[in-house]
């Protein structure tokens, strides 16, 4: 269907320009015509149109109105359009793609009177009164367009809905999940209280730590755990609050904090570190220690840089008491409490130094409490710290006092030999100057028990004692001077190598250590030699 269109101006969206840049050409639909009928139509009227009424492509109907002649078109689902003659009330309705006729005026004719000349056929013209013929072309109703967006859009729709409500769906089932698992968790934990209600020592508000520690302003050290900061009491005592950081998610988490308040809140012991009470109120979980002044071994034991204090401060009756203590503490959860407490975490980071230098075991998170008839446990999830882990709980997480034995064995290596039991930097160590007459490198001695095991092996037991005291020797005559004892340091090594055999049977009780570091068994025994070989390294 082809008219012409008049004036730039000229604008429909059913139709658009032959040519854009010409407006003096035809106009033609913008997309085939659609077969439409019914509601689903509308009708656009053309300006100046006149039609040739002998072409063919016409349906013709007499005295009917300008709206019967549109319903006639609409009702034909083929009739493109009407072209309508008011003067004798005419239809025609369009049925095949035809060319409209445009009316110019005549200068010759009257102001009524217009030419139409055809587009089709160059010549043939018709003179027509104006305002006689009008012209509607069918469209699509805009109601048609309206009513097939809804259907266009449900078929986005519907999916996303049915997507959203899946993931919905799956949200609320871990939501609930995730509510049950908490209140299972917080009944398990309100369990646990409820039976070490009886132990638990003082329990402090979190508004009340705050004040003490002036909002945890003076931190002490930090660790995996969380922070201990200094603070001071209503009452004037020293301590050291201990702010657990995230590790109390999960069910096992809250029985360690608790396990920790109620082990430590039942003993009394000079070398245990003493519970001054706890805090756990919503988020926050927080234990409150007696104030070791001298912070931990380890500050003291190994060589510093900047701040830190020289290993000299740490003389050798200072390590033989510490090494004493820890024994004695280790006796006392062993063999004295009403319930025989395992440690689990022996290292000289978990052993506080008083202002005397008294050591104290601390740090109960990973304790176990044992029946009196039971000789082993088992653990699950954290098994220790590497380099302190008996062998039997290293692999399969069975654990006795046997397994604590075995850490101070460690401890007391380290003690005299004043160096960490891995030392990891020593594998990629390209220093050659041997530690003893034997040859042997640095390189070799990153793993402080096999080469403290090869020495003894070796007859070169003294080569493991720290390099300070060697130089103490060194400079004085005697073997007994700078504090110095070099028949206690064997006594300290036979004891150490002892604790620390592979098999868990030939480790000594706690109790036998006391009394070998305190002399009531004048006569250590020597310890098997083990080789190399059969020791695994962890």
């Amino acid at each position: 269907m082809q008219s012409m269109c008049s004036g730039s101006n000229y604008n429909h969206s059913s139709f658009e320009l032959v040519n854009a840049s010409d407006f003096s050409k035809v106009c033609r639909r913008s997309e085939a015509f659609e077969y439409v009928c019914g509601t689903t139509t509308t009708f656009v009227e053309l300006e100046s149109v006149a039609n040739i009424f002998l072409l063919t492509g016409w349906t013709f109907f007499t005295d009917k109105n300008l709206q019967a002649c549109k319903d006639a078109c609409s009702s034909d689902c083929s009739c493109q359009g009407i072209s309508y003659q008011n003067s004798t009330s005419n239809c025609f309705l369009i049925t095949q793609n035809i060319s409209l006729l445009t009316i110019t005026q005549d200068s010759n004719q009257s102001a009524w009177n217009y030419i139409a000349t055809s587009l089709d056929t160059i010549g043939e013209w018709a003179i027509v009164r104006k305002n006689d013929f009008v012209t509607h072309l069918k469209v699509a109703s805009p109601v048609s367009t309206s009513t097939r967006f809804p259907l266009i859009t449900l078929t986005g729709i519907i999916p996303f809905c049915i997507v959203m409500c899946f993931l919905l769906g799956l949200g609320l089932y871990h939501f609930r999940k995730r509510r049950s698992r908490l209140r299972q968790q917080a009944k398990e934990e309100e369990e646990l209280r409820v039976d070490i209600l009886p132990l638990l020592p003082t329990r402090f508000s979190f508004k009340e730590l705050q004040e003490a520690t002036k909002r945890f302003s003076k931190l002490l050290g930090s660790g995996a755990c969380g922070s201990v900061y200094e603070g001071t009491l209503l009452d004037g005592r020293e301590v050291a609050v201990k702010v657990l950081e995230g590790v109390l998610q999960r069910a096992h988490q809250a029985k360690d904090f608790l396990a920790e308040i109620a082990t430590v809140g039942r003993t009394d012991h000079h070398n245990i570190v003493h519970l001054v009470g706890f805090c756990w109120q919503g988020s926050h979980h927080i234990l409150v220690y007696e104030f070791m002044v001298r912070g931990s071994l380890d500050q003291w034991l190994f060589r510093h840089t900047g701040d830190g204090p020289p290993a000299s401060a740490l003389d050798w009756q200072k390590r033989y008491n510490v090494a004493l203590g820890v024994a004695r503490g280790l006796q006392y959860l062993h063999e004295e409490c009403e319930q025989p407490i395992l440690h689990s975490d022996i290292k000289p980071q978990n052993i506080l130094l008083s202002e005397q230098f008294v050591a104290k075991i601390s740090d109960f998170g990973m304790s176990r409490l044992m029946k009196r008839d039971m000789q082993s446990c088992v653990m699950t999830g954290v098994k220790g710290t590497p380099g302190y882990i008996a062998r039997q709980w290293f692999l399969h997480g069975s654990v006795s006092k046997k397994s604590d034995i075995y850490s101070l064995g460690i401890v007391m290596l380290e003690i005299v030999a004043g160096r960490k039991v891995l030392e990891f930097s020593r594998l990629n160590t390209t220093e050659t100057t041997t530690l003893s007459a034997d040859g042997s490198s640095a390189k070799e001695a990153w793993h402080l028990p096999s080469w403290a095991e090869k020495k003894w092996e070796q007859g070169c037991l003294m080569d493991i004692v720290d390099p300070f005291f060697h130089e103490e020797l060194v400079t004085h005559s005697n073997n007994n001077v700078g504090g110095f004892d070099e028949v206690e340091a064997q006594k300290l090594l036979y004891i150490a190598l002892w604790c620390i055999q592979e098999d868990p049977a030939l480790r000594p009780h706690a109790t036998t250590v006391v009394k070998w570091l305190e002399g009531c068994e004048p006569n250590v025994p020597q310890p098997p030699h083990a080789s190399n070989s059969t020791r695994q390294t962890i």
